[in-house]
C-alpha cells in the first residue's frame, strides 16, 4: 500500500479529532496541529487541499495556513519531528502512521474475507442456516438439498451416505451470529478510515449482516451507524440513502447519529431532514454547534406556520421574541454574519408589527431601516418570506401592500434624523405618506418638510413633490406662505390631482400674489375640471373669474394678458357677461384674429393657459357666438372701409347664419357695395349668391336697381331652393329680364323634378316657355313633358293639336313629333285589327293517348309526360304531366316555357280544379284535373291565350 488517500486522511482527521486539548495553538490544540500538518504531507504527489482541512477542523481557510506556517520548526526539523527534506523529489517518512497504514490494509483484507470454518463447503459462502448431514460435515441447508437431488454421495468425502436426514447446528450458528457482530462493530470503526472502495464494500457488508436482524432495536442502531457512514462517502447515491436511513433515526430517536448526519449536509439539505423531525426532537438538537443556525431556522419556520394557522398574537410575539433574541446570539459569537436573520426579522417587523406589544421607538434603527427597505417590492418579500420561513407569513393576502400599518414606521425613523439629513427625512415622510395619506401626524409633519425644502432649496421638481405640497395645503385650506408661492412652478403636472374647488381656491391664492397670467392658468384648469365633472355653473363662474381677471390686466398692449383675454372672449363668449361695446377695439381685432386662425388660438392657448381651453374639442370654430363680435367690429368701421366690413359681416355670417341681426347688416352691406360698384363685389366670390339667398330667405322683393346689376350666373344660383329659384323667376318678370326668369325658371324645374315635385315642376317648365319662348332648354322640357303626357292620356293627339294652334306655330319641332305619335297610333291600330282577325282561327286542341302506360300500376310519385305543343302565341309551348299521388289518386299537370295566361278544358276527368291559370316562371306546372288509373287518353281544350302585359287576348272559338 502506497501513502493514504485525501479520504483516508479525513478519516484519520475525524478519528483523534475528539482528543482533549492540550497546548492551544490558533484556538487548537498543539496535537490537532500535529494532525493538520499530517494531513497536508504530500501522499503519492496528492495532498489533502487546505480548504478540506478547514472543512474538516470547522475552522477558516486562512487560520490553517496560518498553523501550517506556524510548525515550522526554526531548528530544521518539522512539527513531527523529522528532518526537513533535502530536495523536492524526497518526501518526509512517517513510520509510526505508515504501521498503522499497514494494520490497516491487513483488517481490511480479513474483514472482505469470510472465515472457512464458517462457510458452507458447497457455496464456499457463508452460512445462514448451517445444518449437519450423515456424513458430519456442516451445510448451508439449501445447497445440501439442492446436492441431494442429484447425489447420494458426501459432497466433502465423496462416500455413499446412508441417509440424507439433516439435522441443524446450533454451535455453528451461534458462531456465526457471534462473527457478524464482531465484523459490524469492526467496520463501523475503520470504515471512516477507509479507501471511499472499501469503506462502500465494507459497509454494505455490515448492512447484509445487519438486516436481517430487524425490527430488533440494537440492529436498527447499528444499521443507521452504518447508514450514516456510507451517505458520507463520495459517488454513492445519497439521496437513496437518507430515504432509508431518516425514518430508522426518527423511529428510534437516535439524537446522536442525526447530529452525525447533520455535520455533513448542507443548509439545504439539513432543513429538508430536519422538517420531518417532530419538534421535541429539534429542541433537543438546539445546542451551539455547527448547525445551530439551521436548527434555530426550522424552528423558526415552525413557530411562522403555527402563527399562520392560529392567527393568535401569542404565537407571532413568540416568533418575534425569538428572532430579537437569535439575532442578539448571533451579534456576540459570530459578529457581522447574522444579515439573514436580521432580514427575516425586518420583514416580520414591517408586515406584522401593528399585531404585538412592542413600540417602535423600543426598535434598534438598523432594525427599523431594513424593515423599511422590506416594502418596496411586495414579490421580492414574499420570496424571502418563503425562502426563510417556508410560508409568506400571509402577506399575499393582505389587503394592501405596503400595509398601512408600516406608515409609522417610516415616520418613526424619520422623526430619528437631524435636520442635516433633511433629504432622506423627506424621502421617508415621503414613503410614509404614500402608504396611508389619511395620518393627520404624517401629513403635518410632510408639509412643513416639503415647504422647509422649498426655501433651502429654492424649488421641489423631482417626484411632483410641488403638487403634494399643493395638495396638504389645500385640502387643509391652510395659506401658502408668500416666500413658497414665489418659488412654486404651477406646471400643469403639478395641478394634475388637485381638485377643481382646490384648483380655484389656488387660482386666487395666485393671483394675490401679483401672478395674474399663472393665476389665469389654474382658473382655466379649474374650468376644465368642473366642466369634466358635469358642474356647467362651476364652470362657468370661473370662466367669468378668469375674464374679469385678465381684463383687468389687458390694457397695457405689451402685457401678454391682453392676448389671453381676447382669446377667452373669442372663445367663451357666449358665457361671458361682456357687453362688447364697452370692450376696446383693439381687444376685438385681436380676439377676431384667433377666430380667423384656429391655428393660432391652439398655440397662444396653450403657450398661456397650458391648456387648449377645449378648442380643439368645439363642435365649431369659430364657435356661434363669435358672430356677434366680428358683426360689433364691423359696425366701429367707416365707409373707407367698407371692404373689410363687408369681409367681417360675411365671416359673422359663415359661423352664424340664423342670427338676424347679422343677416340683415350684411343685406345691407352687399346691397351698398353691389351699388356703389356698379357689378358684383368680386368676381372671384359668390357674394351675389349670398345677396340673392338673403333676399328669398326673407322673401323680399330685391329692389330694381339692385336687379338690374344681377349677373345671375350659375354658380350664383346653386345655393338657392327650387321654391327660392320660382321667386326669383317671378321677380325677374317683374324686372324685365323675362330671358334671365326663363333661365331662372328651367332651373327650377329641373330642381323640383329632382325631389320628385312633378306637378311644381310642370308648372316652372309652363313659366320658363312662358317668359322666353326661344328657350332651348325650356323647349326641350316642355317637349319632355308633351311627350310623357302624350304616353298616359288616350287624347293626347288633341291636346296636341290644341296646344300646336295655341303655340302659333312657334314650335315647328312639336308638329314633327305629333306627326310621329300619329303614326305610332295609325301602327297601333293595325296591330289591332290583325289580333281581330285572330277571333277565327279554328279551335287548337290535343289528344294524349294514356293507353300504353298503364297508371293503375304507378308507384306514389311516379310520373310520366306528354310531348310538348305550341299555344298559337310567340314561341311558347306547354305539356301535359300526370304523378301518381297516393293511393288510387292520379294528378294532371299542365306546363309551360315561357309566362303566359291560358284559359282551357280537359276530358275526361273526374274532377277538373281550375279553366284558366297565369304563369309567370318558365316550367312552371299548376295541378289542373284528377283522372282514373284506367283513362286511355286526355284531350286538352284551349279557349284563349294571352302574353303577359298584352292588351288583347287570342280566343279560339268554334267556327
Amino acid at each position: 500500500m502506497g501513502r493514504p488517500s485525501e479520504v483516508e486522511l479525513l478519516g484519520l482527521a475525524r478519528r483523534v479529532r475528539s482528543s482533549a486539548q492540550e497546548e492551544k495553538l490558533g484556538g487548537l490544540s498543539r496535537q490537532d496541529s500535529q494532525r493538520i500538518l499530517r494531513m497536508s504531507i504530500p501522499a503519492g504527489q496528492k495532498g489533502m487541499p487546505v480548504d478540506a482541512i478547514a472543512e474538516v477542523w470547522s475552522v477558516e481557510a486562512t487560520e490553517v495556513v496560518k498553523i501550517l506556517e506556524s510548525m515550522q520548526s526554526s531548528n530544521g526539523e518539522d512539527c513531527l519531528g523529522q528532518p526537513k527534506p533535502y530536495s523536492r523529489g524526497q518526501r518526509t517518512r512517517l513510520e509510526p502512521i505508515g504501521n498503522l497504514f499497514a494494520a490497516r490494509d491487513f483488517d481490511v483484507k480479513r474483514l472482505k474475507e469470510e472465515p472457512n470454518d464458517l462457510c458452507c463447503p458447497i457455496s464456499h459462502a457463508l452460512m445462514e442456516d448451517p445444518v449437519v448431514a450423515a456424513d458430519g460435515f456442516t451445510y448451508e441447508r439449501t445447497c445440501i438439498m439442492q446436492w441431494f437431488k442429484s447425489n447420494n454421495r458426501s459432497a466433502t468425502t465423496g462416500q455413499p451416505m446412508e441417509t440424507q436426514a439433516l439435522h441443524p447446528n446450533q454451535h455453528m450458528k451461534s458462531a456465526i451470529v457471534e462473527y457478524k457482530q464482531k465484523s459490524v462493530a469492526e467496520i463501523l470503526s475503520v470504515a471512516s478510515q477507509l479507501p471511499s472502495e472499501d469503506a462502500v464494500e465494507l459497509l454494505l457488508k455490515g448492512e447484509q449482516f445487519v438486516r436481517p436482524c430487524l425490527p430488533d432495536v440494537s440492529a436498527k442502531k447499528k444499521l443507521v451507524s452504518l447508514l450514516v457512514l456510507r451517505s458520507k462517502l463520495p459517488g454513492i447515491n445519497r439521496a437513496e440513502v437518507l430515504k432509508e436511513l431518516v425514518p430508522l433515526i426518527l423511529e428510534i430517536r437516535d439524537t446522536a447519529s442525526l447530529q452525525e448526519l447533520l455535520a455533513g449536509m448542507t443548509e439545504h439539505e439539513a432543513l429538508s431532514l430536519l422538517s420531518q423531525v417532530d419538534e421535541e426532537m429539534v429542541k433537543s438538537l438546539h445546542l451551539p454547534g455547527p448547525h445551530h443556525d439551521v436548527i434555530s431556522k426550522e424552528l423558526v419556520r415552525r413557530m411562522a406556520s403555527s402563527w399562520v394557522t392560529d392567527q393568535q398574537d401569542e404565537s407571532l410575539d413568540c416568533l418575534w421574541n425569538f428572532l430579537c433574541q437569535h439575532i442578539h446570539f448571533l451579534s456576540q459569537h459570530q459578529g457581522h454574519q447574522h444579515d439573514t436573520w436580521l432580514e427575516a426579522a425586518a420583514l416580520v417587523l414591517a408586515t406584522h408589527h401593528s399585531r404585538w406589544s412592542a413600540q417602535l421607538h423600543e426598535v434598534d434603527s438598523i432594525l427599523l431601516r431594513q424593515a423599511c427597505s422590506c416594502l418596496s417590492n411586495q414579490e421580492e418579500t414574499i420570496s424571502c418570506a418563503r425562502d426563510f420561513f417556508n410560508t409568506d407569513l400571509g402577506i399575499s393576502t393582505l389587503d394592501c401592500w405596503p400595509p398601512k400599518s408600516s406608515t409609522s414606521m417610516f415616520a418613526e425613523l424619520a422623526s430619528r434624523l437631524d435636520d442635516s439629513k433633511h433629504e432622506e427625512k423627506l424621502e421617508l415622510l415621503l414613503e410614509a405618506h404614500g402608504i396611508d395619506d389619511t395620518n393627520v401626524h404624517v401629513r403635518c409633519s410632510l408639509m412643513q418638510q416639503l415647504d422647509q425644502h422649498v426655501l433651502v432649496q429654492g424649488s421641489i421638481e423631482s417626484k411632483d413633490m410641488e403638487g403634494l405640497l399643493l395638495k396638504l395645503h389645500l385640502e387643509t385650506k391652510e395659506a401658502i406662505s408668500a416666500e413658497v408661492m414665489r418659488k412654486l412652478s404651477l406646471l400643469k403636472r403639478h395641478l394634475k390631482d388637485l381638485t377643481a374647488d382646490e384648483l380655484l381656491l389656488l387660482a386666487k391664492m395666485v393671483a394675490k400674489a401679483n401672478r395674474q397670467a399663472d393665476g389665469a392658468r389654474v382658473a382655466v384648469a379649474a374650468s376644465e375640471l368642473f366642466a369634466a365633472n358635469g358642474k356647467a355653473d362651476e364652470s362657468q363662474d370661473v370662466v367669468v373669474f378668469l375674464w374679469d381677471l385678465l381684463r383687468q390686466d389687458a390694457q397695457d398692449e405689451d402685457d401678454g394678458c391682453a392676448d389671453g383675454a381676447s382669446l377667452v372672449l373669442a372663445t367663451f363668449h357666449g358665457s361671458l357677461r361682456a357687453q362688447l361695446e364697452e370692450l376696446d377695439t383693439r381687444l376685438l381685432r385681436k380676439a377676431c384674429f384667433y377666430l380667423d386662425n384656429q391655428g393660432a388660438a391652439l398655440g397662444c392657448a396653450r403657450g398661456f393657459f397650458n391648456s387648449d381651453l377645449g378648442i380643439a374639442s368645439l363642435d365649431q370654430w369659430p364657435p356661434k357666438s363669435s358672430a356677434l363680435i366680428f358683426a360689433e367690429l364691423a359696425s366701429r368701421l367707416n365707409d373707407d372701409e367698407r371692404k373689410e366690413k363687408l369681409n367681417l359681416l360675411m365671416k359673422a355670417h359663415g359661423i352664424d347664419a340664423s342670427h338676424a341681426h347679422v343677416r340683415d347688416a350684411l343685406l345691407e352691406q352687399l346691397c351698398q357695395s353691389l351699388l356703389r360698384q356698379d357689378a358684383s363685389v368680386d368676381s372671384n366670390s359668390d357674394t351675389e349668391g349670398l345677396l340673392l339667398r338673403l333676399h328669398l330667405e326673407k322673401k323680399d322683393e330685391i329692389p330694381g336697381d339692385v336687379m338690374q346689376l344681377l349677373s345671375l350666373q350659375e354658380r350664383h344660383l346653386k345655393d338657392l331652393a327650387a321654391d327660392q329659384l320660382r321667386l326669383l323667376a317671378n321677380m325677374l318678370d317683374k324686372a324685365n329680364r323675362r330671358a334671365d326668369g326663363a333661365r331662372v325658371a328651367v332651373a327650377a324645374a329641373e330642381l323640383f323634378a329632382a325631389n320628385g315635385k312633378e306637378d311644381e315642376s310642370h308648372e316652372a317648365i309652363a313659366c320658363a316657355h312662358y317668359l322666353d319662348r326661344t328657350n332651348d332648354r325650356a323647349s326641350f322640357l316642355l317637349c319632355k313633358l308633351l311627350g310623357a303626357i302624350r304616353g298616359k292620356c288616350k287624347g293626347l293627339s288633341d291636346l296636341m293639336d290644341v296646344e300646336c294652334k295655341r303655340l302659333d306655330g312657334r314650335c315647328d319641332g312639336l308638329d314633327d313629333r305629333c306627326d310621329g305619335l300619329v303614326k305610332t297610333c295609325q301602327e297601333l291600330l293595325e296591330k289591332c285589327k290583325e289580333l281581330e282577325k285572330l277571333r277565327e282561327v279554328p279551335i287548337k286542341s290535343m289528344r294524349w293517348d294514356l293507353s300504353s302506360y298503364n297508371l293503375g300500376g304507378f308507384a306514389k310519385g311516379q310520373t310520366v309526360e306528354s310531348e310538348k305543343f305550341p299555344l298559337g302565341v310567340s314561341t311558347v309551348q306547354a305539356w301535359l304531366r300526370v304523378t301518381k299521388k297516393s293511393f288510387g289518386s292520379h294528378y294532371l299537370f299542365l306546363c309551360v316555357t315561357e309566362p303566359v295566361w291560358v284559359n282551357f278544358k280537359v276530358n275526361p276527368v273526374v274532377r277538373q280544379t281550375q279553366y284558366e291559370y297565369a304563369f309567370t316562371e318558365p316550367s312552371e306546372a299548376t295541378m289542373i284535373a284528377w283522372i282514373n288509373a284506367d283513362a286511355a287518353s286526355i284531350t286538352f281544350e284551349l279557349l284563349a291565350v294571352r302574353l303577359p302585359g298584352a292588351s288583347l287576348e287570342l280566343v279560339m272559338s268554334k267556327s
